[in-house]
């Protein structure tokens, strides 16, 4: 019995180590210098703690042809990427009334070891500053800050105080 008991914990520690060893790996795969990030996908996240009131504000009075307007907040997050090409908002920042539009303008963002290249209508080269996981650009006084995380490159657009949207970049294959 004793010898079933260690060969079950054996067997136990061996896939548990497998799992984590796995799981590790996966987190540490590093950026890819020199290979283009294509766009996959957009999340819009609205805040904890932010309600369909807080939200009102920003959601169109008249709704395009067949879309109801969104009564929870995940009809929100449906609405804004539902729309996203059009969606934006405007909202007063040092007396001055500001709109951010949150459709994703790039169709690849890749990172040498001294430019940052994106690629939309036009391919465009910037210089980065580097910390971390984060690679920021600055063009003119906007600064765009591209994170690696999960083997993906991403950018938010945040609306102040309610909500972001989130554009993911996978490894082209």
């Amino acid at each position: 019995m004793k010898i079933l008991k260690r060969i079950i914990f054996v067997f136990f520690v061996g896939i548990f180590t497998f799992f984590f060893g796995c799981t590790k790996a996966a987190d540490e795969t590093p950026l890819s210098k020199n290979q283009p990030y294509i766009f996959e996908k957009s999340v819009c996240t609205v805040y904890d703690g932010v309600t369909m009131e807080n939200l009102s504000k920003y959601i169109p009075k008249y709704m395009p042809h067949g879309q109801k307007t969104p009564e929870t907040v995940e009809e929100f997050e449906a609405m804004v990427l539902t729309n996203i090409r059009t969606f934006s908002i405007h909202y007063m920042s040092d007396g001055e009334t500001k709109e951010v539009y949150f459709r994703n303008i790039l169709e690849s963002i890749e990172i040498t070891d001294t430019l940052c290249k994106v690629q939309g209508e036009e391919t465009l080269e910037f210089p980065y500053k580097n910390e971390g996981n984060t690679y920021t650009i600055t063009v003119e006084q906007e600064t765009v800050a591209f994170t690696y995380e999960d083997g993906r490159l991403s950018y938010t657009i945040k609306a102040p105080e309610y909500f972001e949207v989130t554009h993911y970049f996978k490894l082209a294959e």
